[in-house]
């Protein structure tokens, strides 16, 4: 890159984060690795967010005030169009990137041309009884590898990807879609991932912090929204039928585990359709939950997620 075009540009898109965004901030300018841009974009905020960032001497900022819009996909996009690296990384408001983050992420892609994204390992902290564990465990997310994988299910957290600016200009920016708030980051992956490579970089990149305010009010609605994922590229024509089947139950799935954990009788109904849609050991074991009392589904349940979660981490 020439002596004025950083190789990385880091967005982050912000909304009334005063209480974390300097930490999140400092956690950016300590990187090893230096050659980077960081442009915040604050979505209306209306606490001190704006002398925050003023009072952070570092000539590397770049913040842009804009209207609010209620969605983290228009100000990413904003962020995006005024990116100038080769690469693009993401954070979001409340978390924290270690020291090496971008020299290892970076150093992995320049070795590897072919790979379009990056992602690595994210460390839970603050307001939760995993603090320390993965969010998502290595095994998970070592096995994204590809679009199918990708599709079967997310497991990559957006504050740790690293993506080559080109792939966003080839296959677009974050849906904007009111519909797609809280997934419009997996379905940019999705669509990265039918045309480029993506690897996970076997490293603990950050944290995540877990807070009241990040803390979905209701899973099931949240599980919902990846029908719209699915609707989406089949409507494309872009998922064979066969594959579509296995997504379609394992968003019934975790619909109707959702439903289990907020004691909702209707669980029994999208446990039944997981396996109708796709017969395995996972939908068989759920089916057999329908079978029992709700208070007797919903202890067996939450006792094989902290098995699975102890074994995985």
């Amino acid at each position: 890159m020439t002596e004025n075009t950083p190789l990385v540009s880091i967005i982050i898109a912000t909304y009334n984060r005063a209480r974390f965004i300097e930490e999140t901030v400092e956690s950016i300018l300590k990187q090893t690795f230096g050659d980077f841009e960081l442009i915040i974009i604050s979505d209306g905020s209306t606490d001190n967010t704006t002398s925050i960032i003023a009072s952070i001497d570092d000539q590397r900022i770049r913040y842009v005030e804009q209207p609010p819009s209620g969605r983290p996909a228009v100000p990413r996009n904003r962020g995006i169009q005024l990116s100038r690296g080769k690469y693009v990384a993401f954070c979001d408001d409340d978390d924290l990137w270690g020291a090496e983050k971008l020299a290892k992420q970076v150093a992995f892609m320049e070795q590897h041309p072919d790979i379009g994204l990056s992602f690595g390992y994210a460390e839970n902290f603050g307001e939760t009884a995993f603090k320390g564990m993965l969010l998502y465990a290595r095994k998970e997310s070592d096995s994204i590898v590809s679009f199918e994988k990708l599709l079967l299910g997310n497991k990559i957290a957006t504050f740790t990807v690293l993506v080559r600016k080109r792939c966003l200009d080839a296959v677009g920016c974050f849906d904007e879609n009111p519909e797609f708030k809280a997934i419009e980051d997996y379905d940019l992956w999705l669509r990265i991932a039918l045309k480029y490579k993506i690897a996970c970089v076997p490293e603990i990149l950050g944290k995540y912090r877990v807070h009241p305010e990040n803390i979905s009010g209701n899973k099931v609605k949240e599980r919902m929204k990846l029908l719209k994922i699915a609707e989406k590229f089949k409507k494309d024509g872009l998922v064979a039928q066969d594959l579509l089947k296995k997504v379609e139950s394992r968003i019934f799935w975790m619909i109707g585990n959702a439903m289990l954990g907020y004691n909702d009788s209707q669980y029994r109904k999208w446990l039944v359709n997981s396996f109708i849609a796709a017969k395995n050991m996972r939908t068989t074991l759920a089916l057999l939950l329908c079978c029992l009392p709700i208070g007797v589904s919903r202890r067996l349940y939450n006792y094989l997620e902290k098995l699975k979660v102890n074994c995985q981490h």
